[in-house]
């Protein structure tokens, strides 16, 4: 039986200064504690988060692979932390 972990990691482009963080779901299995997994990319739609679509990233996970997905620019979770980097979404008051 295999138990998602998930993982939320930030990753640096100190060229371009910009983070991009991103949820790292992995499938833990019973049998053996290091193994490799096949690999989906999962990119979220305009304004999405990287939290979203739970219920298919789980089915995935369960059946064995490792999912990543990314938190754009454009999603409202960063607007809502007014971290927003797209232009005219600033979070200001």
């Amino acid at each position: 039986m295999r138990v998602p972990q998930k993982v939320t990691l930030t990753l640096n482009d100190s060229n371009r200064e910009k983070d991009l963080e991103v949820l790292v779901t992995v499938p833990v299995s019973t049998e053996s504690q290091y193994r490799s997994f096949p690999l989906i990319i999962f990119s979220h739609g305009a304004f999405g988060s990287k939290e979203g679509y739970s219920p298919l990233i789980n089915r995935w996970v369960g059946n064995g692979y490792l999912a990543i997905q990314p938190m754009h620019e454009d999603s409202l979770k960063l607007f809502e932390r007014g971290a927003c980097r797209v232009p005219g979404c600033r979070n200001e008051e």
